[in-house]
């Protein structure tokens, strides 16, 4: 996973990471500077998040009920090719 990872954050460039981008469920490619930290309920932030990252999940076959349905979170990771 970690060799995986460095090969997708230090090897492919940014459109091609983009290609696999985070999307309704939740899994693949956030570039930096595309959310807001948010460490506190009581005070307003506005340091936008510096680090990239490739998040990933379980992966349910696209037989399963849920994933037939469409339901958010059991949809397929959008890996890159």
């Amino acid at each position: 996973m970690e060799r995986q990872s460095r090969r997708f954050h230090n090897g492919l460039t940014v459109d091609q990471k983009m290609a696999a981008r985070v999307m309704r469920d939740h899994k693949g490619f956030i570039p930096s500077k595309a959310t807001i930290l948010t460490h506190s309920h009581y005070l307003a932030h506005t340091k936008m998040d510096s680090v990239g990252c490739f998040v990933v999940a379980t992966d349910f076959p696209k037989e399963h009920a849920e994933a037939q349905k469409g339901t958010q979170f059991y949809g397929q990771t959008p890996w890159p090719s």
